[in-house]
Order: structure tokens, then C-alpha cells, then sequence
């Protein structure tokens, strides 16, 4: 029942969803966030970031990839599904963040809108 609910409020169908947590990304989900599946599926499966994907994640690659690095491949699939659900990305330095190891200051925050 949670499921429906989930497919419904991201839009996307309850087998897009069940698709999605083993790493297959299916059009309807691809589209919904207008990256390429082939990139989702790269960043959910080896963490690896194409410049779309980091864009709508309001970071550049390297630190897409870093936050990837740890989240893990269940943050990661975790990540796509706030996206799917119109969430807003925030990411604050931490010390796995490229700007945290460059001394910079910073905070970097974007919503996506959907």
C-alpha cells in the first residue's frame, strides 16, 4: 500500500519503483528527472556522476560523486527517490566534500523543483 503511494505521489508507476531499487532505471523515471537512464543507472549502480545528474543535484561532479562515495548505493537509490518526489536537495560541507578539503567556507544549497 506505502508502495502506491510512493509510485503515485513521484508519478511514476509502482514497477518503475520496484525497477529502480535494483539499480534498473526505466524511461518514465528518467524522464521525470530529465537525466539520461544510462547516467542513473552509472550513479546508482558505481556512484559515478555525469554533469546532468550533478546538476540537478545542484553540485558539481566531484562532489556528486563524493556524496555517492558515501552514501552508499542504498543512499543513492534513496537520493533518486527524494528527487522523484520533488524533495530539495540541500548539501551542507562536510568533511567528505571537495570545498571542505580546500579550506573554502561554504554552503551550497538548491532546490530542485519538479
Amino acid at each position: 500500500m506505502i508502495h502506491g503511494v510512493v509510485a503515485e505521489s513521484a508519478g511514476v508507476t509502482l514497477g518503475d519503483l520496484d525497477s529502480l531499487l535494483t539499480g534498473c532505471v526505466y524511461a518514465s523515471i528518467a524522464d521525470k528527472l530529465d537525466v539520461p537512464m544510462g547516467y542513473l543507472e552509472s550513479y546508482i549502480n558505481s556512484g559515478s556522476a555525469a554533469a546532468v545528474l550533478a546538476d540537478r543535484l545542484g553540485v558539481n561532479m566531484l562532489a556528486a560523486e563524493d556524496l555517492g562515495a558515501h552514501l552508499g548505493r542504498e543512499g543513492r537509490i534513496g537520493l533518486i527517490f527524494d528527487l522523484l518526489l520533488g524533495g530539495d536537495f540541500c548539501l551542507v560541507i562536510q568533511p567528505w566534500s571537495p570545498s571542505y578539503r580546500t579550506g573554502k567556507e561554504e554552503m551550497s544549497c538548491r532546490s530542485v523543483p519538479f
